[in-house]
């Protein structure tokens, strides 16, 4: 009997143990499972936060260009200044011939607009009339080569066709032309006639009602 009762008693230990070890390795088995579940979910939280934070290089667009409102504009220069009514081409450009009076200058320029996806190269041909002689401008000899940026508009220096107004009265008018690089003929197009009175408002003709 208690030969027998010894056995039954190593046994049971021997039970003990085997439930104790398979408990263990339950338990080591759970734990690693919960640490590779939340792995995961850290991970496809951060590649969320990624995907909708974080810019691809070079995804920056260009602003938009609102669409050119008809007829002469006034301010595009600076106080007191008018341009021509949009001019269409070469491509998808649009441009206007400028005229800007100052206290004891005046001055002259293109607008050009580039509404399209690529950049454009044209050459751009400025003079102004005085009196109804006509004068080169000092930074125009011959046609101006420039490329207008997608998306952008740029407008001639205004230091490149500027003369000081004289002491009298005289009558203004720019002439402009816009054309692919290389081309050397096409309607060169006036800007409002700025009539000039020393001391008085400058007169446009024609101008915004």
């Amino acid at each position: 009997m208690t030969q027998i009762g010894g056995d039954a008693h190593i046994h049971n230990h021997s039970a003990g143990y085997v439930v104790a070890a398979v408990l263990v390795v339950v338990a080591v088995a759970f734990g690693a499972l919960l640490l590779v579940r939340n792995a995961g979910s850290a991970t496809g939280k951060d590649s969320e936060t990624d995907s909708h934070t974080v810019a691809p290089v070079g995804s920056g667009r260009a602003e938009p260009i609102a669409s050119e409102s008809p007829g002469i504009t006034k301010g595009m220069l600076g106080e007191d200044s008018r341009c021509s009514s949009p001019q269409s081409g070469p491509g998808a450009l649009s441009w206007r011939v400028c005229t800007r009076v100052q206290q004891d200058r005046i001055s002259f320029a293109v607008r050009i607009t580039n509404p399209g996806k690529t950049d454009a190269g044209v050459s751009v041909y400025l003079h102004y009339v005085r009196a109804r002689e006509e004068h080169q401008c000092p930074g125009f000899n011959g046609p101006v080569t420039l490329t207008i940026g997608a998306g952008k508009v740029q407008t001639t220096q205004q230091s490149d066709c500027s003369v000081t107004l004289p002491d009298t009265n005289f009558a203004y008018q720019a002439f402009g032309l816009v054309v692919a690089s290389g081309v050397r003929e096409g309607k060169h197009v006036p800007a409002p006639t700025a009539n000039i009175y020393p001391g008085d408002a400058t007169k446009w003709v024609p101008d915004l009602l």
